[in-house]
């Protein structure tokens, strides 16, 4: 049997409680705190833009780009482009030109001649109104098929 004093040093005072509550809880408050939610995650990258995509347009090559050779690049002459938009997505059109097109990571240019005619798809990517566009499929097609150049 435990005497009154050692029934009491043994008997949990209510600070001695708290701060064994507190030992207990602290640790898994910060724990929790250091955690992020899906709810409030944050990211210092914006989301990827999804990108316009122009399918099945008709060209013609006017210039290869050559390895090692930033001078060149892939110059198509291409038809116009009726569904083309613009930076707030307005469709504002395109009119046909000759102008670069970089050739998407991956993409082969193999078999590809000047004045062959291709059928190719590029697409853009709008950063506030600044676009980056490459072509991401690009075939050669029958050289007798006949191109509009001109303004739809």
């Amino acid at each position: 049997m435990h005497s009154i004093r050692e029934a009491h040093a043994m008997k949990p005072s209510a600070p001695r409680i708290a701060l064994a509550a507190l030992a207990l809880v602290i640790p898994s408050l910060l724990i929790s705190c250091s955690k992020t939610s899906p709810e409030t995650t944050t990211t210092d990258t914006a989301p990827t833009p999804t990108p316009d995509i122009y399918p099945d347009l008709l060209a013609q090559i006017k210039q290869l780009p050559i390895e090692n050779d930033p001078s060149t690049a892939l110059r198509l002459r291409h038809q116009p482009v009726p569904t083309f938009k613009d930076s707030t997505g307005e469709v504002i059109g395109m009119k046909s030109m000759t102008m670069e097109f970089p050739p998407a990571d991956g993409l082969s240019l193999a078999g590809l001649n000047i004045n062959d005619k291709v059928r190719f798809t590029f697409e853009i990517v709008w950063d506030d109104s600044i676009p980056s566009w490459a072509v991401t499929k690009i075939e050669k097609i029958d050289p007798a098929t006949k191109i509009d150049f001109t303004a739809p």
